[in-house]
């Protein structure tokens, strides 16, 4: 079972302000209720990729949870455009039998699929997302993109994690129909549709 995990976040990103900083931390409240998982963050200037390999070097505990919020394309997370952690980064004792977790834009597309011939696992996104800008709908937004997380730490599969996350994003997006916001509602089920996972999918990682 994962023993640690690293959060990685940028703060006032110059598209979505602190939508990315807010995720780091609702995951820390998640992660909170598991004692036994020691957590590390990596914020703001620390993602360069470089310093994230130094970290993860250090790593003590294999099959490690790597927390990652930001952009991201096809094969990397991006901070500011600037690569910082991509499928290269020397991370073995990360990687063997570790879950990455992540709400960046399109690193399912590849990047998820690549890092099971490391004997990693994959949560994240096939293309790419919208969030919306309105503050007031952020933390709904924060709450489907931490879904999947939240029931990892109950035990739950990868599997079955992503099914109970798509559930989640279905009754948020009835939320905004109700509320006539069908932009919004419209989104939800755009990201729900895209949520992708890779490795080992049926067991529980927590």
């Amino acid at each position: 079972m994962i023993k640690s995990a690293l959060i990685i976040y940028s703060e006032d990103d110059n598209l979505l302000g602190d939508y990315f900083s807010e995720c780091g931390k609702h995951a820390e409240i998640l992660l909170n209720q598991k004692e036994a998982i020691s957590q590390r963050y990596i914020r703001n200037e620390e993602c360069r990729f470089e310093y994230i390999e130094m970290v993860l070097s250090y790593q003590v505990n294999a099959k490690s949870l790597v927390l990652i919020y930001s952009h991201g394309d096809e094969l990397s997370f991006r901070k500011n455009g600037v690569n910082f952690f991509d499928e290269n980064i020397d991370a073995d004792v990360c990687f063997d039998g570790g879950l990455i977790y992540t709400n960046a834009c399109l690193t399912g597309k590849q990047f998820g699929k690549n890092i099971v011939r490391r004997n990693a696992s994959y949560y994240g996104y096939e293309i790419e997302i919208m969030i919306s800008p309105e503050e007031s709908h952020q933390k709904d937004f924060i709450t489907c993109d931490n879904y999947a997380l939240s029931q990892l730490i109950e035990g739950k599969s990868l599997l079955e994690a992503k099914k109970l996350a798509k559930d989640k994003f279905t009754q948020m997006s009835d939320k905004y129909d109700d509320l006539f916001s069908p932009l919004v509602a419209g989104w939800l089920i755009e990201a729900r549709d895209n949520i992708v996972i890779y490795g080992d999918t049926d067991k529980s990682f927590i």
